[in-house]
């Protein structure tokens, strides 16, 4: 302020109520000033450092010309001062009148602008708070199994684990279905830790990598002697799970010679090593997963109708990724976890677009894809922050890699943080709505948020 001494004389004399108890008007002149200093010895006894600013007005008084300050008051505050110079002598009452308006607009200048920016700031700390509510919610669950975790917070997630758990105390047949990379296994895993017989084996068949002619000998085993080759025997995946869970990974891929057979075990829980006339007990309990459709293929004749209606009699579906959104930054922040424990330090950590990034991409891979995306990040620079730029994403989930977002301000002075989580939100809840074909329920079920709060916020971004 170029006259810092007498704008703090007046806020100083108006803070000790000086102008009233000293009979100072309440435009202060050059020879008021002086009286003041001169007529008051209290003034300088009991306020000493107020005297000395005084003492230093009086000066700058000279210096500058001035003959009368003007204080800028309302409701006892000091907003302002008009400083006045010039041989003319002041027309007192308009400047009054003048001094009274100029208090109350700088006030409501002011005022204005405090509400607004108090209001902008409550409001992004809302949002912030929303946000962060939203990618690091406390009820992020963890559930070990063997040398892996799930990992969720979805409501959706819930209701499956709900589901796992009710299932894994029969020893019916279960279907898991899901898209490539989901992580079915790890649910036909946790039915097999949840169940009464959790250190019972766990039996893993890949039914894409088995050739058709090997079949039967997986399965059943043989007895020495059973072939040519058959010079010792050999236990089957049936026998090896014993009272454990045998789990056929993509059951769609079984053989259409393969699947009467495995139909009668299922229906008489027996069966008999290739070449042997004894029969066994099938005592495992059978989980299948598949990424395919198998009442279409059903329909198709692709696969055996008697055996798809034994298979799916309990049904537990694994939502893809982009389905559960708000599952994507507690698995990132697992992942990354995990490779520090692996590779070593520094801990990375995600930028906000990054973070953003991952979490509106389609995942076509799902889980094993957004590790993989993570990996290739972490080894591609000893950085601890992650940025956009690291990750190798394909645009639209599979068809070239992602392009920057068109019409984004991202420079630190420009970018509009109310507006950009705004639009970050909108963008969020127009995708479950697109999936949800418009239904807010599921919307908000994909979301892992209540109807009601995804009303307010479909009104708060303007999507309504």
């Amino acid at each position: 302020m170029k006259h810092a001494w007498i704008a703090r004389c007046v806020r100083l004399l108006h803070r000790h109520g000086l102008l009233e108890s000293l009979n100072v008007p309440i435009s202060l002149s050059s020879d008021q000033l002086d009286r003041l200093l001169r007529g008051n010895p209290a003034l300088c006894n009991n306020h000493p450092a107020l005297a000395a600013d005084l003492i230093e007005v009086r000066k700058k008084f000279d210096e500058n010309g001035f003959d009368t300050l003007f204080p800028l008051l309302f409701e006892n505050q000091c907003y302002g001062y008009f400083c006045i110079g010039g041989a003319a002598q002041p027309d007192l009452a308009s400047l009054e009148t003048l001094r009274r308006f100029s208090s109350f607009m700088l006030l409501y200048r002011d005022q204005y602008f405090f509400n607004r920016v108090k209001s902008i700031q409550n409001q992004a700390e809302s949002e912030l708070q929303h946000l962060r509510n939203y990618l690091y919610a406390t009820d992020v669950k963890n559930e070990p199994i063997g040398g892996s975790t799930l990992v969720y917070k979805s409501r959706i997630m819930h209701r499956l684990m709900d589901d796992v758990q009710r299932v894994s105390g029969t020893l019916r047949p279960a279907l898991i279905t899901g898209e490539t990379g989901t992580g079915k296994e790890l649910i036909a895993r946790l039915i097999s830790v949840k169940s009464p017989r959790p250190a019972s084996p766990f039996v893993a068949v890949n039914c894409a990598a088995i050739p058709a002619s090997l079949w039967e000998d997986e399965l059943f085993g043989h007895i020495r002697g059973a072939f040519t080759d058959a010079k010792s025997e050999r236990i089957g995946r049936i026998a090896e799970a014993e009272d454990g869970i045998l789990f056929f990974d993509e059951i769609g891929e079984l053989p259409v010679d393969i699947q009467p057979k495995l139909l009668r075990v299922l229906q008489e829980n027996k069966f008999s090593p290739v070449g042997a006339s004894r029969v066994q007990d099938a005592g495992c309990r059978f989980v299948f997963a598949t990424n395919r459709d198998l009442a279409a293929m059903t329909a198709a004749g692709q696969f055996r109708a008697d055996l798809y209606y034994r298979i799916a009699g309990i049904q537990l579906h694994l939502p893809p990724l982009r389905e559960r959104r708000v599952d994507i930054p507690a698995v990132i922040d697992y992942f990354l976890g995990r490779f520090y424990d692996e590779f070593g330090p520094p801990l990375r950590r995600l930028e906000i677009e990054a973070l953003e990034t991952l979490i509106n991409y389609e995942w076509p891979g799902n889980i094993r894809e957004l590790e993989n995306v993570l990996v290739r990040a972490v080894l591609s620079n000893s950085n601890e922050w992650i940025k956009r730029a690291d990750l190798n994403l394909l645009a639209g989930g599979g068809h070239g890699k992602i392009s920057e977002p068109e019409n984004v301000e991202t420079s630190s002075s420009t970018m509009n943080f109310d507006r950009s989580v705004n639009d970050y939100k909108r963008k969020i809840i127009k995708t479950a709505l697109e999936k949800a074909g418009g239904n807010k329920s599921r919307a908000a079920q994909i979301l892992g948020i209540g109807r009601h709060r995804l009303r307010n916020q479909i009104t708060e971004t303007g999507l309504e």
